[in-house]
Parts: C-alpha cells; structure tokens; sequence
C-alpha cells in the first residue's frame, strides 16, 4: 500500500450516456478520466471530456483498465457511475449534511489506510431511512456505483459483468478478509432509471446468465434473492464460516 499521497485516480465509467459528462464535472468537481465502450470517445469529448479511454464493451473490462491505469500511476483510483447527483453524510440516523468528493475520498482513503482494506464502497442506498448508526463495517457488500481501490491485486471478471461488485466482494473477503463500507456516505444515483449506461445491455436474459454464473461460481455464498426476482445476494453465515 505504498501509494504516493497524489490526488486520486477518477474514473467514471459510462457507455452511451455523453450527455452526463458536464453534470458529473459538476458534482465531482474535477477532471475525471471517462472509459467508454471504444467508439464513443469523440462523443464524449464533444461534450467536455477532456480524457477519455475506449475500452471493450464489457463493464468489467473498463473496471479492470481504470484501476490497473491508476495502480501504474501509484495513485489511489476511485470508480464513479456517470449519473451520480449529489452526495451527502449522515451525522445520525435523522440528519445528513452535504459533502464533497473531494470531502469522501480524503475520508474514505484515511480509513481505507487504517483498516488496510484495499477495497472500498458507500452505503447501498441514498435514503437516510435505512442508516443503521454504524458508520463503518468491513463484511458487508460494496456496489460498484462508487469504489475506491488501492493496488489491483485482484482483477474484475469479465464473465460477472453485471454482477461483477458481488464477485469482487467474495473475492476480496475470501484473499483480504475485508473490505471496508461507508455506511454513512449516501448518494444519489438514478440507477435503472436512466437510459444508456449498463441498462444498454441489461436484459433479463443476460443478467439471468450473469446470476447463474456468480452463483456457480461462489456456490452457497451469492444465492438467489429472496423476494427480488432476477437477482442474487450474500449468504454472510456461509461467507463467514468459509473465510475461517
């Protein structure tokens, strides 16, 4: 974790969504660089990106090249969706203030730092209503709509795309024992509502084969969810007796 102390690596990953780039300068408040699915860079550099990656279709692979990109410059990275809106802190579990990127990443990399977790994410939802108190936990699911990352010891796999962040998790717990959840950072993110982004190539068909293929993989561990339809979640007790 020998990292120089240099601004992060930004990455937001995005396919078909160009129109987002001077919305998400705005809330970021620097000059991110965007991977895009190859193709679509002068799209996005019409539309203010001043550095831009093409990179395979695939989400995975576009993770994979942002923080292998930020690994070689011995830079922290930090993997953005393109829709994100805003960002706030809760203070309780009644309260939440404004933040700044700028403000999370120096937060998220000190404790990262700390709890020497390579790994790192935000809360899973935006609303305050489901903040339990507990600022920080290191066993607990990170989606990839905000990431930090040190090194790149361990590589997205391409065959999880779409469901890569639960196999990344399983990954990390099972080498790392850890990774690190900011319970207390909530964003806002559209998510499916938006057009473009990874609703181009989310169907129902191919998240069902993305599902059985983590769940092949991680057998016991990702399991079918239990009330939504299509979609996987952690089986924590076995993780746990597993990383033993």
């Amino acid at each position: 974790m020998n990292i120089a102390k240099r601004e992060p690596h930004v990455a937001v990953i995005s396919t078909d969504r160009p129109n987002n780039v001077p919305r998400i300068k705005h809330v970021l408040q620097c000059e991110p660089t965007f991977y895009v699915t190859k193709g679509e860079e002068k799209f996005y550099q019409k539309c203010g990106a001043l550095h831009v990656v093409g990179c395979d279709r695939n989400i995975s692979a576009a993770r994979n090249r942002a923080m292998n990109d930020a690994a070689e410059m011995g830079r922290y990275g930090v993997q953005v969706s393109d829709d994100l809106k805003g960002i706030e802190i809760a203070m309780d579990r009644h309260r939440k203030v404004k933040a700044t990127f700028a403000e999370v990443c120096e937060m998220i990399f000190k404790k990262m730092r700390e709890e020497e977790v390579t790994l790192a994410g935000v809360a899973i939802t935006g609303n305050l209503f489901y903040y339990t108190g507990t600022p920080w936990v290191t066993d607990k699911l990170v989606v990839n709509d905000m990431i930090f990352t040190i090194g790149n010891d361990i590589q997205y796999d391409e065959k999880a795309a779409l469901k890569e962040d639960y196999d990344m998790f399983v990954m990390q717990m099972m080498k790392n024992g850890k990774v690190l959840r900011a319970n207390h950072i909530l964003c806002n993110f559209p998510h499916r509502g938006n057009a473009g982004g990874a609703n181009v190539y989310r169907t129902k068909l191919e998240e069902q084969l993305r599902n059985e293929y983590v769940m092949k993989k991680h057998k016991g561990i990702i399991v079918p969810h239990k009330s939504r339809l299509n979609q996987v979640e952690i089986n924590y007790k076995l993780l746990k007796e597993r990383m033993a």
